[in-house]
């Protein structure tokens, strides 16, 4: 019987910092890899058949190139780094990238595992999965809905480079790794009181906190504004709004460009010992809990509220009870996550395929 727990049917966004859906279509977003073409091949018939090699094989899952591409571009290539690396030396961005895909391609191994574990402890040999089909069809509902129709949402994901069941596939995988390590890792990674009070009492300098300043800022999305004088306008009325007490938080939430960036559009930057030798230009000139008035920013207008200055050094134990409980609980969760990855190591095949070794860094016996 599957013993996926009643919570999970909630689909909760709060459990992993994103939604299921948010996971999956991030990493398919992304789709695609350059292609090496070959003689007597149509380019797109030789990308689709490199997109489809085989990496690996755990169990009785494939790893294609195609999805350790996906994989690499939603979590490792963020596009700040991509910038980066296109100014670097060929060479240099090779090396990065090899080592990229090879780091890439031992998480997918490792998902998998744990993915093949759980099918087994949930669903056992009556293989129903019932509950898990009902998890994902209630995001794939949700989805439609949002794209307006089940034709619409196979649309856009094959804009994505991705079919329907693919995405039920990805979705599912999802979901029983979530629970997976929730019911093994998770909920057995509890740090007692005297735990935090040792940790406290050794490593006590290693929690010392710079000297902070806090500020908020709103930077006015100009959605809707046909040019920079109706930019400004709208930025005076969400001005003249918290001057006249509208919460400064909520409105940057509901007005700032950067709001999904930074809730509240709040900021802590490491500050001198006097903030008057350094003060980010938007709050120059402000006493604490002081509005500015517009600001011209790179993003456009622009509101501040210089918050306030927070003293540097040691926090005592109990403002760092919190810091200290997620700092052991990330070690016990790491060093359970590991042990277990290594029994199923030991029980499960994995299987690599001549490009899969080669991305990897093995070399077959004799060589």
């Amino acid at each position: 019987m599957v013993c996926i727990s009643d919570h999970s049917a909630r689909v909760d966004e709060a459990r992993s910092g994103a939604t299921i859906a948010g996971w999956a279509l991030a990493a398919m977003v992304l789709l695609g890899a350059v292609a090496t073409v070959s003689v007597g091949q149509a380019p797109g018939d030789a990308r689709r058949e490199r997109q489809e090699e085989k990496l690996v094989r755990v169990g009785g899952r494939v790893v294609t190139r195609r999805e350790l591409n996906a994989y690499t571009e939603a979590f490792y290539l963020t596009p700040e780094l991509r910038e980066d690396m296109a100014r670097r030396p060929a060479i240099e961005r090779e090396k990065f990238y090899d080592q990229t895909h090879r780091n890439a391609l031992q998480v997918l191994i490792d998902r998998l595992l744990i993915v093949e574990a759980a099918r087994e402890a949930y669903f056992g040999s009556d293989g129903n999965t019932d509950m898990l089909d009902r998890l994902v069809k209630m995001e794939e509902e949700r989805l439609t809905a949002k794209r307006g129709s089940t034709l619409k949402l196979r649309r856009w994901l094959n804009g994505q480079g991705m079919g329907l069941e693919e995405w039920r596939t990805m979705m599912a995988d999802q979901v029983l790794h979530q629970q997976y390590m929730t019911d093994k890792v998770t909920s057995r990674a509890r740090v007692a009181p005297n735990e935090m009070r040792r940790y406290y009492a050794r490593e006590a300098e290693s929690l010392r906190q710079p000297r902070k300043l806090v500020y908020r800022l709103i930077i006015v999305d100009s959605e809707g504004c046909e040019d920079d004088a109706a930019e400004r306008r709208k930025a005076e009325r969400v001005l003249a709004a918290i001057r006249d007490g509208a919460d400064f938080a909520a409105t940057a939430d509901e007005f700032s460009l950067d709001r999904d960036s930074r809730p509240g559009g709040l900021h802590e930057v490491e500050a001198p010992e006097s903030p008057a030798d350094w003060l980010p230009p938007v709050c120059r000139g402000l006493a604490e809990g002081q509005v500015s008035g517009l600001i011209e920013t790179p993003g456009g207008c622009g509101i501040a509220r210089f918050e306030k200055v927070i003293a540097g050094g040691v926090p005592p134990f109990v403002e760092a009870q919190q810091q200290i409980r997620e700092i052991l609980r990330r070690r016990k969760a790491e060093a359970l996550r590991e042990q277990i990855l290594a029994e199923l190591r030991r029980k499960v095949p994995v299987e690599y395929f001549p490009a899969g070794r080669r991305i990897a860094g093995l070399r077959r016996s004799g060589e």
